[in-house]
């Protein structure tokens, strides 16, 4: 029986947040985690990227008694300091894995609607939430299409008067409106997607010759020769 076929509440979810000097985002992060709806269980794994502040106290505490804390030997970007986390969620036999930036904050049913997507859609690798800033904007979905040399250059004149000839385009790789129903992309941004794990042993490790940008697309690349798929829900 395959892991996705199982009932929620016999899997778990390996949650990988990558810090860096953030450690007040990270409990806040945390304690989101723990106040959501989750209907299965989960172990959180805080990657501390090197920072160069210390965390307070209460934060130290916190943060002991609510994930497992690795460090970081040294600050290799963003690929290199979540496959730490990765392999560890990996090792521990983790059905899905969700990687996330410090700064993200849960809705209470977030965790658990990506985890059933996965019952839902067929052939789908990588679930992304609907990111929201504080103020309650929505946050554009890049990402429709690969990103190429021509794409670049598009998504450059995009910011000119010649955007008035690339409408198309524009329609096709960035979606500025809150979505109504899921949404296939090429790729899903690295603030915050869950993997199943079958998908990620097809990912891991991700590719560390980066450092903070590029990823999501090296990942939508390598996805293309996997039946693998990412929506955005």
């Amino acid at each position: 029986m395959e892991k996705q076929s199982m009932k929620q509440s016999e899997l778990m979810i390996g949650i990988v947040i990558l810090n860096y000097n953030s450690w007040t985002d990270s409990v806040n992060c945390v304690k989101s985690i723990n106040g959501s709806d989750i209907s299965c269980k989960y172990s959180i794994y805080l990657v501390d990227n090197k920072s160069s502040i210390q965390p307070s106290s209460e934060e130290k505490e916190y943060l002991e008694k609510n994930a497992h804390i690795i460090e970081a030997s040294e600050n290799k970007g963003y690929a290199a300091g979540n496959n730490i986390g990765i392999e560890e969620a990996l090792k521990d036999g983790c059905e899905f894995i969700l990687i996330c930036n410090s700064d993200i904050l849960f809705a209470e049913k977030d965790i658990r609607n990506m985890v059933s997507f996965f019952d839902i859609q067929k052939n789908v690798g990588i679930v992304a939430p609907s990111v929201y800033d504080n103020e309650g904007v929505f946050h554009p979905l890049y990402f429709g299409v690969k990103t190429t040399y021509s794409v670049i250059i598009k998504n450059i004149l995009l910011k000119t008067p010649f955007s008035y000839f690339l409408k198309e385009f524009e329609k096709s790789y960035i979606e500025y409106f809150p979505i109504k129903k899921p949404l296939e992309r090429f790729s899903a941004s690295g603030c915050c997607f869950m993997i199943s794990r079958e998908c990620m042993q097809q990912l891991y490790p991700l590719d560390e010759e980066t450092f903070l940008y590029e990823e999501e697309n090296i990942i939508g690349c390598r996805l293309e020769k996997t039946p693998y798929k990412v929506y955005v829900i």
